[in-house]
């Protein structure tokens, strides 16, 4: 434990005793009431100066009052200077006393308040009564009670309301407890993020137990309240209070539909070591079986991967085993080069219409299959990638399903700023496009352009010209093809744009900006029916076309 200094002002009548005998019982009281209280809950040892007596207010009003009014607020305290005020005290020689018509004790930056206190040194007993509040830099907690057990270190407030921190919500609770083991209990309490007065959720429970020093948080009888009816019950419950992650079943999920019947799943989560978890999910479907999903998740200082495996034995509505699986990583190659997998693949085409746990799976068509090594610099950055797909769309023909490609190199060239706001970007691009029916081949693309960028901040322009070369050389062509074909063509663009603002003062600041844009771009048409169509689609109507 560290010491500190207890340097106070008492603002008190107190009755029955001359100045000497006052300053001896005063000491003793603030040394063995306030002093033991900070020091047994906050774990601070005190010592004590010689006070000094002022001219205080008959009553403070505690119900009313802030700690401003009777504190300089603003004036930064130290941790271990306590600073006290009541507004009458009656002392008795055994060192019991009675502190009333208002009492306010400061530490630091945290204020208690009560109507009355009275301490007891031989039971080591301190209790507040009446509008008793505390408030700190970020949190409050009122209550109508509160009792200090300086022996055992605990602390309990009775019809108590707090504020959590950073405005994360605010509650109540019929009894809270706090010991010096950093075990906080609560009882009758309810919580909610909702704003003061707009209570529409709340979380409510019958006893909540905290342990600080573990981290870990249960709750008992607990349920989710949506404008005062219950939609979610739980009669135990148990969660981490900090970052920490926590192995244990998490919240299960229920659905029923057409093609899977009724459907229940309980998640279990299992925080195997800091750096990889999993999460095992049984999946019971009335119409399908018991399927096992698996999810597994690494990390460590050059790879993030995670592994995702679903599987159903001997589906009933199918009659045959159903699996889906995932491999999706990321890898640090040294200091330059960075490899990313991913990897899915289903048995058969029908799995997510048949299995999918949300409308986005169940309209899945083609699943990635991909290999990319990445390097990037400072001008220069390099891909070199092989890429495939899983086709789930049984209405698509093989000559309209995507190509493979094997490989893909790309070689990208910027400098921007060269001089005065010009710069030049270089694009390069060669891939093999493969497929098992139709045309297949090779095809370079280079895009090399200059533009000016300038911007002073209400306008900007960048006018742009560049050069679009497209060479192939292909295979299996129509018979009288060109195997060769290529294209130039020249690309002019110029994009202008404006920016207004305008600030508007009141209760609150706003700002309300308008940004005219205009891009104008033209290429010069060319008749380019004879080149193959590998990866081109229609151009969407934005700023990047």
């Amino acid at each position: 434990m560290s010491a500190g200094l207890l340097v106070w002002t008492i603002c008190a009548k107190v009755s029955g005793y001359h100045g000497c005998r006052r300053i001896l019982l005063a000491r003793y009281l603030l040394r063995c009431a306030i002093g033991v209280v900070f020091a047994s809950v906050c774990r601070t040892v005190v010592a004590v100066e010689i006070p000094s007596f002022c001219r205080a207010p008959d009553v403070i009003d505690t119900a009313t009052v802030f700690a401003s009014d009777i504190f300089d607020t603003e004036q930064p305290v130290d941790a271990a200077t306590i600073q006290f005020e009541a507004g009458s005290a009656d002392l008795t020689l055994g060192g019991k006393a009675s502190l009333s018509d208002g009492v306010l004790i400061r530490r630091g930056n945290d204020f208690i308040a009560a109507d009355d206190a009275n301490y007891d040194p031989g039971a080591g007993e301190l209790t507040l009564d009446g509008n008793v509040k505390y408030s700190g830099l970020a949190s409050e907690v009122s209550g109508s009670r509160a009792s200090f057990d300086l022996n055992a270190g605990i602390a309990e407030f009775n019809d108590s309301d707090f504020t959590l921190p950073d405005d994360r919500g605010h509650g109540s609770a019929e009894k809270l407890r706090l010991d010096q083991a950093g075990t906080i209990e609560l009882g009758g309490v309810a919580y909610t993020s909702c704003a003061a007065g707009n209570d529409d959720w709340q979380i409510k429970a019958g006893d909540i137990e905290i342990d600080t020093v573990s981290g870990i948080g249960t709750a008992r009888d607990m349920r989710l309240e949506f404008q005062g009816i219950p939609i979610l019950y739980a009669p135990y419950l148990s969660f981490p209070i900090s970052d920490e992650r926590k192995s244990g079943i998490l919240i299960p999920a229920f659905n029923t539909s057409g093609r899977k019947g009724t459907e229940a799943s309980v998640p279990i989560y299992w925080n195997i070591a800091p750096n990889y978890d999993a999460t095992i999910t049984p999946r019971v479907l009335s119409r399908r079986g018991l399927q096992l999903n698996t999810e597994a998740r690494y990390l460590s200082p050059h790879t993030e991967a995670l592994v995702d495996v679903r599987y159903l034995p001997d589906d009933n509505a199918f009659g045959e085993d159903r699996t889906y699986s995932t491999l999706q990583s990321t890898s640090q190659l040294g200091s330059d080069w960075q490899l990313n997998v991913d990897i899915q693949d289903v048995s058969d085409i029908q799995y997510f219409e048949d299995l999918g746990e949300n409308q986005t799976e169940a309209s899945t068509i083609f699943l990635n299959r991909e290999l990319l090594l990445r390097r990037p610099g400072q001008y220069w950055n390099t891909e070199i990638a092989v890429q495939a797909y899983q086709v789930l769309d049984p209405s698509l023909a093989n000559p309209d399903q995507p190509y493979r490609r094997v490989p893909a190199i790309r070689v990208d060239g910027s400098w921007p700023r060269l001089w005065r706001g010009f710069g030049i970007d270089l694009p390069n691009e060669l891939v093999r496009f493969d497929r098992d029916v139709g045309v297949n081949g090779w095809r370079w693309h280079s895009e090399p352009g200059v533009y000016w960028d300038f911007d002073n901040g209400a306008f900007f322009a960048r006018p742009e010209a560049s050069l679009l070369y497209t060479s192939y050389r292909l295979n299996d062509a129509a018979a009288g093809a060109d195997t060769s074909p290529d294209r130039v063509l020249p690309r002019f663009s110029l994009d202008l744009g404006t920016r207004f603002e305008k600030r508007w003062q009141g209760k609150t600041k706003w700002r309300q900006t308008l940004e005219p844009r205009l891009l104008f771009t033209h290429t010069p048409f060319d008749d380019q029916t004879e080149l193959p169509v590998f990866d081109t689609v229609d151009p969407d109507f934005n700023l990047v076309q």
